[in-house]
């Protein structure tokens, strides 16, 4: 580290904390909750026994025993701001026994990672925020502003029963002035390591396309069979790139990032690159990840049913597109898109689920004790703020009045990256190391009161 550490930390062994989150973390995993069902009774005790053993009182709510949700909050009493939530979600995606080289809830700890479903996504930020919350809670620390914790069901399947259940019925609960969770993860890119704050996402949307022609045998093609017109439907959304729409936010991105960096013609700034020449730039400093699609909204089909037989014209096809839209771009705007792409009044249009993205302020103060919490340990580290193509509980407490944010302080590459909802889901005994300081650091700044919490 190249800053002092604060007062409160002096008393901190972080040493322990490291083996604590380490051993904590195994255990997690080793919790099958996998959604669907999405049951999470028992990681719900899981959680709730750690916090009970230390004297912290808890709130499990849900609307079955099934989809539990745990809240604890750390200072309530005297503090004079609202409470910083640090938010997980307890259920995780299947895994396929065979497809993976360990056992994916085993919590097997070799070669310097855990493995095993749910360490990247996301209870390896939940063990996080739970040591993070213990260690205040054994320091005795005064705190300006709550600490809450928030564990929830659901969200692997849109949080319906977690996140978007306790919006709705228990905001005063489970809110507060900020919220942290997931949304982002930390690169070394090709030309800086930045770690990016995921401080909008896109909407999620899923349109149904529905042909219809005359059934008959195959021996005699018809101008109205239903599968070509889904074909030619899907093809003409495969090969169309929607208008730029988040310009504000790619250029509020690269803007963090300093010239040197960026590398601009003489003269250039990125007031002045267009959409095309930014969505450029996004793939050099990603090294080809997802960021490039920040500007737009992006359309994939991805699945298609007809037929009940090889040598029959069936009556109808159908075909399902994932929809990621900019903020601000609604349901119907969504429609209206992919209406005017494919062009052809016979194919008939369903939105099936739909939600509109969101986005947060980039100039708080949790932005910068982010900030300040990376720089403590990455010096040479550029925070951005960033937009997510992805979902997270985040959209469903941002329309409620709460300032999220996405941010797990590990650093991945493409490829272990890639293991998040695949095949050997694993993270770094290092990640989890740093990731634990970082955190630490920002919560201090953000809720411990006085000298105590004196500048890192």
């Amino acid at each position: 580290m190249v800053e002092a550490l604060t007062n409160v930390e002096t008393d901190v062994d972080f040493a322990r904390c490291d083996r604590e989150v380490v051993a904590l973390l195994r255990d997690y995993v080793a919790i099958d909750t996998t959604n669907p069902p999405g049951d999470v009774s028992k990681a719900a005790d899981w959680v709730e026994g750690l916090l009970h053993a230390e004297g912290l009182a808890t709130q499990r709510i849900g609307p079955s025993p099934e989809k539990a949700n745990v809240i604890a909050t750390l200072g309530a009493d005297g503090a004079s701001l609202r409470p910083l939530v640090l938010a997980h979600h307890m259920d995780v995606v299947p895994a396929v026994r065979d497809d993976w080289s360990v056992e994916p809830f085993g919590g097997a700890v070799d070669d310097g990672f855990i493995w095993g479903r749910g360490t990247l996504d996301m209870k390896g930020f939940g063990v996080l925020t739970l040591v993070c919350l213990l260690t205040l809670k054994r320091l005795g620390v005064t705190l300006r502003r709550p600490l809450r914790l928030l564990a929830t069901a659901d969200e692997e399947v849109g949080g319906i029963d977690g996140a978007k259940w306790l919006a709705e019925h228990h905001l005063d609960d489970a809110g507060g002035e900020f919220l942290l969770t997931e949304g982002s993860f930390a690169r070394a890119g090709p030309r800086a390591t930045y770690y990016a704050v995921q401080i909008a996402e896109k909407g999620v949307s899923t349109v149904k396309l529905t042909a219809r022609g005359q059934p008959g045998h195959a021996s005699a093609p018809r101008d109205d069979n239903a599968v070509v017109r889904i074909a030619r439907a899907i093809a003409r959304l495969g090969a169309y790139r929607s208008p730029p729409a988040a310009l504000g936010l790619a250029r509020r991105y690269l803007s963090a990032f300093p010239p040197r960096t960026l590398r601009l013609a003489e003269g250039r700034t990125v007031e002045s690159l267009s959409d095309v020449e930014m969505e450029e730039l996004l793939y050099q400093l990603s090294g080809g990840s997802r960021i490039q699609n920040m500007l737009r909204n992006t359309y994939s089909p991805t699945m298609i049913n007809a037929g009940v037989g090889q040598n029959v014209i069936p009556a109808v096809c159908e075909a399902y597109v994932d929809c990621r839209s900019v903020p601000g771009v609604t349901g119907d705007d969504v429609l209206a898109e992919v209406a005017s792409v494919i062009d052809d009044p016979e194919v008939a249009l369903e939105l099936v689920k739909s939600s509109v993205g969101t986005e947060s302020p980039a100039d708080t103060e949790l932005f910068d004790a982010v900030r300040a919490g990376v720089g403590s340990e990455r010096p040479e580290a550029i925070v951005v703020p960033f937009l997510t193509s992805g979902g997270t509980d985040c959209k469903h407490f941002r329309p409620r009045g709460v300032i999220c944010y996405g941010h797990i302080p590990f650093e991945l590459t493409d490829a272990e990256a890639e293991r998040i909802h695949g095949i050997d889901e694993r993270v770094s005994l290092e990640n989890l190391e740093r990731a634990f300081l970082i955190l630490f650091r920002t919560v201090a700044r953000m809720c411990v009161s006085g000298p105590e919490a004196a500048a890192v």
